[in-house]
């Protein structure tokens, strides 16, 4: 897996890649599947993906080191099956934190494998982009393998 912060500082984005040893349309259901995404997001999530531009997406995950419940709440931007999902991302208990925008785009590649690309553009302060690397890098990872084990 690779980590891009590109361009220079005044750029607000990340971008992470990987490759999937499983089909685009594997790892396209994991990603927007409400039960699939529980399968492999944050532990006592709960989530809700509207499977329609336009449409709601909520993640409501427990973080044990600070016994709190965090809601994220988006609108879907764009959703080509199997290769483009794009919505919005506003952590509530975060006032502070922007919203943003996360894009997963997948391509299929040789040996029926998926390179996955995500962007996570709006993120205006180097400390919002460390936390989004630390934490797209564990989830990405999670990601893979779970479609790496699907039959």
């Amino acid at each position: 897996m690779s980590n891009q912060l590109e361009g220079n500082n005044n750029n607000n984005k990340i971008i992470k890649t990987t490759v999937v040893d499983a089909t685009p349309k594997t790892v396209f259901n994991a990603i927007v599947d409400e039960r699939q995404l529980q399968q492999w997001s944050p532990a006592n999530q709960g989530a809700i993906f509207e499977q329609k531009v336009g449409g709601t997406v909520q993640f409501e995950t427990f973080t044990y080191d600070t016994q709190k419940t965090y809601i994220i709440r988006g609108k879907v931007l764009e959703l080509i099956p199997e290769k483009k999902i794009s919505y919005t991302w506003k952590v509530d208990a975060q006032s502070k934190y922007p919203e943003t925008i996360l894009t997963w785009t997948l391509e299929k590649t040789a040996g029926n494998k998926t390179k996955v690309i995500l962007a996570h553009y709006g993120l205006p302060k180097e400390e919002y982009k460390r936390d989004a690397i630390e934490g797209w890098t564990y989830f990405m990872e999670r990601l893979a393998n779970y479609c790496e084990q699907k039959p």
